[in-house]
């Protein structure tokens, strides 16, 4: 089921509604459980990329943020056996360097000349208020 707010309201007033409709559900007898995914107790950003800076520079969009995806989210690169047990392989910083907003500072993107720059000279992140303390 999908819970859609349709006003375009604060995530807190989402979260408590979902949380209601949750604790409802529980009380029905047909339904042995239900939860949900959606937290808004976790920090959310808003990213802003330099487009005309990253063109003059010769780095896409694309890369940006394909290079946000690979170190702060993690992407799949491949899958080995070693002694007889499959390992997958995740790309992705480690979670004390993937803390903070400063953090960006310590990631670098290739230029189109070469020259590698970082990444935060491209994005700023603006931390959003979601109406809960975080």
């Amino acid at each position: 089921m999908v819970l859609l707010d349709k006003s375009g309201g604060d995530y807190a007033d989402l979260d408590n509604k979902t949380n209601e409709f949750i604790g409802k559900l529980m009380q029905r007898p047909e339904i042995q459980f239900a939860q949900t995914s959606f937290n808004t107790k976790y920090p959310q950003y808003q990213m802003e990329i330099n487009v005309p800076l990253s063109k003059q520079l010769g780095v896409s969009v694309n890369e940006i943020l394909a290079t946000m995806q690979g170190y702060i989210g993690g992407i799949y690169t491949a899958d080995f056996t070693k002694y007889g047990k499959q390992f997958r392989v995740m790309v992705q910083a480690l979670p004390e360097n993937r803390k903070n907003i400063e953090n960006l500072n310590e990631l670098y993107i290739r230029t189109g000349s070469g020259i590698m720059s970082p990444i935060s000279q491209f994005v700023t992140l603006k931390k959003k208020h979601t109406g809960h303390n975080l």
